[in-house]
């Protein structure tokens, strides 16, 4: 009888300790990530984020459209990914194709370079 109760004992205070400690692992390794971000928000996340520098082709577009950085901004935070027209595994720079979603910008997409620490706009397409 005491076997039974001793393994039960011992279930219970590995089941306890595996509890607390998966909870003190928790808030200390995930405590200031969003675990819950998907791809798109990660590479917009970046975008927004990094200094970002115009080629002439996107400066001559954005002039002939009347385009600010304030639109380019917009359709960013409001635009979609498009993972299947982008150059995700390009070295060392991938380009990532963004579709405007917004009516009140006439541009259909945009594609970024992505580097390391800045982000360049490469072309829009009114």
């Amino acid at each position: 009888m005491e076997t039974k109760n001793d393994f039960g004992r011992r279930l219970w205070l590995f089941s306890l300790g595996l509890v607390i400690g998966s909870v003190v692992v928790y808030f200390s390794v995930f405590k200031n990530r969003n675990i819950y971000k998907s791809p798109q928000e990660v590479i917009i996340e970046k975008l927004l984020k990094y200094p970002s520098t115009v080629k002439q082709e996107a400066k001559n577009n954005m002039d002939a459209l009347h385009l600010k950085g304030e639109d380019i901004r917009k359709i960013l935070e409001q635009g979609d990914v498009e993972f299947s027209n982008s150059e995700v595994h390009r070295k060392p720079c991938p380009i990532y194709f963004i579709r405007n979603t917004d009516e009140s910008v006439k541009v259909q997409s945009i594609r970024f370079e992505l580097c390391d620490s800045t982000s360049c706009l490469i072309n829009i397409t009114p």
